[in-house]
């Protein structure tokens, strides 16, 4: 559809007004139809049909027309339309046929026949201009833009293809593709957002892990084989061997009696030790009391290492309840997912 009236006014001529652009396939011939509000002045106009618009994240008003996945399709005064074809040579010509105040075109040909058969799919944006009257917008259940929403929702269409009751009976799901991780394009690269998710039932075995989704043909789809992107743990606290003794600071502070109990989720094995790594939440923790010594702490907060943690908090803060006794220290930290760790140690001078 397309909004009466938009073309402006004028005092010699009712400016043409299209108010409806209907391009359809079927079996083997293209159909355009353009509807105008009343009998147009002219019959020119210029539109390109495209697999998407010329920018997946912002608004605009116009379909990418450069690309692979292109037909561009021209009309004269006189009542003929051209259809050109990326990488095609040559053209289509189609005559008008007009029924009240539509006018359509109908092109067919082999090689548009076997293009469309072979899966290439430009049905997804169409954009252009009748003498004047600028048009935009999108075929019936395609997306133009990638969003936080839509992204999210293709996720959850994606999981539940790929890990089916799996996920469907999952008990606890968390899936999020947030707004401040939508990533534009660049380079070669198309625009994508960045997405995480867990899913599994309490007490029991989680699947989870990240992907990008991205828009192709007016679907929102996962870049990745999720299989190969989706890790399984559990939540139940381990013991993580650790070195019992650490020094170094500058005033001479040392932790003694170092403990470390993690869930499944982050580390299990030799794996857990990046919590005491260089990058690792309980080395921030360890490292703050050791240059701060005598401060006494009844909570702390603590994250995850990394970039492109925006929209995640969820799963990468974590809020620590802290117990104190004498020199010793315990922090009991937890996320919103109910991922944990308990890391505990005595302070001592060298």
């Amino acid at each position: 559809m397309d909004p009466v009236g938009d073309n402006g006014q004028s005092f010699g001529q009712s400016p043409t007004d299209v108010v409806r652009i209907a391009v359809a396939w079927s079996v083997d011939t293209l159909t355009l139809s353009l509807t105008y509000k009343e009998t147009p002045p002219s019959s020119k106009f210029a539109m390109v049909v495209t697999d998407r618009a010329d920018n997946d994240l912002q608004e605009t008003d116009n379909c990418a027309p450069n690309d692979a996945d292109s037909l561009r399709i021209t009309g004269t005064a006189s009542g003929t339309a051209t259809l050109t074809q990326a990488f095609i040579n040559g053209n289509l010509k189609a005559d008008a046929s007009v029924v009240g105040n539509t006018t359509s075109y109908a092109f067919s040909h082999p090689t548009l026949t076997a293009y469309i058969r072979r899966g290439n799919d430009p049905f997804t944006c169409v954009s252009g201009n009748v003498d004047g009257d600028h048009f935009f917008g999108a075929f019936q259940g395609k997306a133009l833009r990638l969003t936080s929403a839509n992204a999210t929702a293709g996720l959850r269409q994606a999981l539940e293809a790929h890990f089916k009751a799996v996920f469907t009976n999952a008990t606890r799901k968390w899936l999020t593709c947030p707004r401040q991780e939508l990533i534009p394009a660049s380079g070669n690269s198309s625009a994508v957002a960045a997405c995480e998710f867990e899913f599994g039932r309490s007490g029991g075995i989680y699947h989870g892990g990240s992907t990008s989704m991205y828009l192709a043909d007016g679907h929102v789809d996962t870049i990745d084989y999720l299989n190969k992107v989706t890790t399984v743990y559990t939540k139940r606290l381990q013991r993580c061997q650790i070195a019992s003794t650490r020094s170094g600071w500058v005033n001479g502070v040392v932790l003694k009696g170092r403990t470390l109990a993690n869930s499944g989720s982050l580390g299990e094995g030799r794996r857990c030790a990046f919590l005491v790594g260089p990058a690792g939440m309980a080395s921030d923790i360890e490292s703050d009391v050791a240059l701060h010594p005598t401060r006494h702490l009844t909570t702390y907060l603590v994250g995850l290492h990394g970039t492109n943690q925006a929209g995640f908090e969820e799963r990468s803060v974590f809020r620590c309840r802290v117990t104190e006794a004498g020199q010793l220290r315990r922090f009991d930290c937890l996320n919103g997912l109910g991922d944990r760790f308990v890391y505990g140690f005595t302070l001592g001078r060298r």
